[in-house]
């Protein structure tokens, strides 16, 4: 142990080999403040410190026989710098602490109210804010998403999907089951006679009770839009295409299935009816439509699925090796449903 002010301390040592100790070598370290192992001759074995910060230290030496072999045993001494009561750090500490907190005490004295008024101010601004925000992205009937929050979101998932498609194609490795996008756009049947025999009211109260209905279904990590006016668009994410048609019957059956309630009046039931198109709709060429092209494909078998009747599912999980163009112009013919360029899915 070395007492504060005690400044310089040598530490002596031998081998114990007197047969030819002139043979002998030595290496010691002071670890803690030497980087490396000082080596010497027997004609100075000694070594010397001072002035060491306060701290604890140990001393290892080690020493050769007389044929330049070291030993494994080596010498530890534990070494204990004494600090002197002005060198503790806990003084240190607490007269800057003493002097902070002086002067942060002033400080606050003089900036609290104001800060305090800020905070306020600010809160409610950011509340006012996000609460704009939300529902400038929001439709207030239904609680929906809008078109606006769609146009704002989608880009991102499309470009991941379409990254993670060219990513796994460029190496030739085998897509997951979850790295498709699902347009759905789900069509009231009929709502105009709705409104016109029982009223708007009526009307709205249908609208309103699809979110629940459609959240049965889907997941709060898919997007559900109100597309306009009786019409929904629902973006099934990280979805496999080969449940698109069970998903799109689901969504019908959730809404057939189940009287919908009026105030004041007896129950009715309503229909829907669902067209779909997965993207990309070309996994082999995933940037052969953006999202809104694929839109259109789904409309597109929406109205097929009027055209038949309503109350039916019909969907494009693949396009073949058509371009864009020739898919939209085939859509357009009903009867194209039934060839063999794409895998169409539906149910009536």
């Amino acid at each position: 142990r070395i007492a504060p002010g005690q400044n310089n301390f040598t530490f002596d040592f031998a081998a114990l080999d007197l047969a030819e100790p002139g043979r002998l070598r030595y290496a010691y370290r002071l670890e803690g403040f030497d980087p490396d192992w000082v080596q010497t001759g027997p004609e100075l074995r000694s070594a010397s410190y001072g002035s060491l910060a306060p701290g604890s230290y140990v001393m290892r030496i080690r020493a050769t026989n007389r044929h330049g072999q070291w030993s494994s045993h080596e010498l530890a001494v534990p070494v204990t710098v004494e600090a002197a009561w002005w060198q503790h750090t806990s003084v240190a500490v607490a007269a800057l602490v003493a002097l902070i907190a002086a002067m942060y005490g002033v400080i606050q004295l003089r900036t609290r109210q104001l800060r305090v008024q800020h905070l306020i101010l600010e809160s409610k601004v950011q509340e006012r804010t996000q609460a704009l925000e939300e529902a400038s992205l929001t439709d207030p009937l239904t609680g929906m998403r809008n078109r606006r929050f769609l146009s704002r979101h989608i880009e991102s998932d499309i470009d991941l999907v379409a990254r993670r498609y060219s990513g796994y194609a460029k190496y030739g490795a085998e897509m997951p089951k979850d790295a498709d996008l699902i347009f759905y756009l789900i069509d009231i049947d009929h709502f105009k006679a709705l409104n016109d025999e029982l009223g708007h009211a009526a009307g709205d109260a249908v609208l309103m009770q699809l979110r629940e209905r459609f959240s049965t279904v889907f997941r709060d990590t898919d997007y559900m839009v109100r597309w306009g006016g009786e019409e929904f668009l629902i973006v099934a994410r990280a979805t496999d295409r080969s449940h698109a048609l069970q998903l799109g019957e689901r969504v019908r059956l959730a809404v057939a299935n189940t009287p919908f309630a009026l105030e004041g009046g007896a129950p009715i039931y309503k229909t829907c009816s669902v067209g779909f198109a997965c993207f990309p709709l070309c996994p082999t060429r995933p940037s052969l439509l953006d999202w809104s092209k694929t839109i259109n494909v789904a409309d597109a078998a929406l109205y097929v699925a009027k055209s038949r009747g309503r109350n039916a599912c019909v969907g494009i999980k693949d396009t073949g090796h058509l371009n864009d163009s020739e898919i939209l112009e085939k859509l357009q013919d009903t009867q194209y449903f039934d060839g063999t360029s794409f895998t169409v899915e539906r149910t009536a």
